[in-house]
């Protein structure tokens, strides 16, 4: 009697049990599915698992720090802000750097180099290369640039000569590039210190000539050649051709005196003045105008078939 007692309990506990699972509320069921998809297994999250306000405000605050903004200095090994003609960019550290007239290695110094002195500049990105034709084309291309000269040894419309420097430009014309591109043309200043880096050299590869090291007018080619075919005489930055090939046109007004008066730091040239700054020397030219601190002044509204032009940013 009391055996089958027993079993009738245990019996009528199943069939509950049953009916109970198949009446579910739908708020169980749906706590249960909705944590399933949360991919929560029967425990809670713990506390760690969720970043708090706190460490989410960390979090962007450091990410704020390593994104430069626009307008600052680059950091060391950073990179150049995007440009449109796409030229591969140089940079050049922050520091100082002997300016002018070295006459400890250079007893040929003209009067607009003296005196030499220290210099400090803002970290600045340059190009690699001189501006090519087939970049300024682009430009062209684009409305912002007008054509540059096209008479005897001028590299524009001469299919062969696309990797040439672009020449015959105008000053105008070399700013209305850069500023196209979202560069500038470089100061004086900056374009020496790519030149010859921080020692005080002559040339961009050191203090003694070398014909092999740029294409000037003892070197026998009577004309421009493609950018980079001088690879022995890269500046200590990297930078090719900055003797030789073309002169380059420069942001500054020429002033023979300036270096008696200007600025050591950041020096930008004088306010005003009737000729700009051409820098480099030329195939057109002899070596002491391939010299890095040599001075030369253009009158900016004319244009020749040795003169071209590079931007910085």
């Amino acid at each position: 009697m009391y055996a089958a007692l027993v079993g009738l309990v245990l019996l009528a506990g199943f069939f509950g049990w049953q009916w109970y699972r198949s009446v579910k509320q739908p708020w169980t069921v749906q706590q249960d599915t909705q944590r399933t998809a949360n991919g929560e297994t029967g425990k809670q999250n713990r506390p760690e698992e969720t970043a708090s306000p706190a460490k989410m405000g960390e979090s962007m605050m450091e990410e704020a720090v390593q994104r430069p903004t626009r307008g600052e200095q680059p950091p060391a090994g950073g990179r150049p802000q995007q440009v449109k003609d796409g030229k591969e960019m140089v940079l050049v550290p922050p520091g100082e750097f002997w300016m002018g007239c070295n006459e400890q290695g250079n007893h040929a110094c003209a009067s607009g180099e003296k005196p030499g002195r220290e210099v400090y500049l803002d970290a600045y990105f340059i190009d690699k290369y001189e501006v090519t034709v087939a970049q300024y084309r682009r430009c062209v291309e684009a409305r912002r640039c007008t054509n540059p000269g096209t008479w005897d040894k001028c590299n524009w419309d001469r299919l062969e000569r696309e990797t040439h420097p672009v020449n015959c430009v105008r000053w105008a014309q070399a700013e209305e590039y850069c500023q196209w591109a979202g560069k500038r043309l470089p100061t004086e200043a900056e374009w020496e210190k790519a030149a010859r880096g921080t020692d005080g050299r002559t040339y961009p590869w050191g203090t003694m000539w070398d014909a092999s090291r740029a294409n000037i007018k003892a070197s026998g080619e009577g004309k421009t050649v493609s950018v980079g075919l001088y690879p022995l005489g890269v500046s200590p930055y990297g930078v090719h051709d900055m003797a030789g090939n073309v002169w380059e046109w420069v942001q500054d007004w020429y002033d023979e005196v300036y270096y008696q008066e200007g600025p050591d730091r950041n020096p930008a040239g004088p306010p005003q003045g009737g000729d700009r700054v051409l820098r480099g020397g030329s195939w057109y030219r002899d070596p002491w105008y391939a010299r890095v601190s040599t001075r030369h002044k253009y009158a900016p509204g004319s244009r020749h078939v040795s003169v071209g032009f590079r931007c910085v940013q």
